[in-house]
């Protein structure tokens, strides 16, 4: 059974509009930076957000725990579709090792609701 670990961290998701990557502080315990051609946003703990940056806050992350191998399908569908169904909006981040499903603050105790017969949920809020 796979587990899921809920941080314990609210984060922001952020955009810049100048497209140039800022200096942030290491510091965050959780920091995801995405650029392409079309924008450049990020993700960081909530009190690191850079003070020029157009941000949503009040997010709780869900750690897809363990190193996921490339080859695996379908770990993240087995997590957002059943948010999904339950209307509960999530934004997704993957690293080389694993998955993270954000979610609204508002919404971590029905997600973990919901995920709870599928996974092993720890850190439980």
């Amino acid at each position: 059974m796979l587990r899921l670990r809920v941080l314990k961290y609210r984060l922001s998701i952020c955009t810049i509009k100048s497209g140039k990557i800022p200096n942030f502080s290491l510091d965050s315990p959780f920091l995801s930076i995405t650029k392409s051609e079309d924008e450049l946003s990020f993700v960081c703990a909530e009190g690191f957000e850079p003070k020029d940056a157009l941000c949503e806050r009040g997010f709780v992350a869900l750690k897809i725990c363990g190193d996921l191998d490339f080859s695996l399908t379908g770990i993240l569908n087995s997590v957002l579709n059943p948010l999904s169904d339950a209307s509960i909006s999530a934004f997704a981040i993957s690293t080389f090792q694993t998955d993270y499903i954000l979610v609204k603050e508002r919404d971590i105790e029905k997600s973990v609701n919901i995920l709870k017969d599928i996974f092993l949920i720890e850190n439980i809020v």
